[in-house]
């Protein structure tokens, strides 16, 4: 995590460095998802799609959800994401 947040902060430095004075705003939110297609949203990741062993992953985040206490026997899940957007002003 501590890395994410490096990476983050690289790439808003990069950002500000060309386009200074841009604002970002993070709108938190959750999307209702069935278990099978939280699985299938783990295969849009390419780090996951491409591994020799990805079925066993889609197989491993099934059975995590199938019998892990707050996903057992749930029929939707709360999936948080966070939708960053943001605002520039050209100088003019």
């Amino acid at each position: 995590e501590d890395s994410l947040r490096a990476s983050r902060r690289d790439a808003w430095a990069a950002i500000d460095a060309v386009h200074p004075g841009v604002e970002r705003v993070d709108i938190p939110h959750r999307v209702l998802m069935t278990p099978a297609e939280v699985v299938a949203l783990t295969s849009t990741y390419s780090y996951v799609r491409l591994r020799e062993d990805a079925e066993d992953v889609y197989a491993a985040v099934g059975e995590l959800l199938a019998t892990h206490p707050d996903t057992r026997g749930r029929r939707f899940l709360e999936v948080p994401y966070v939708t960053a957007t943001y605002r520039w002003t050209a100088p003019i």
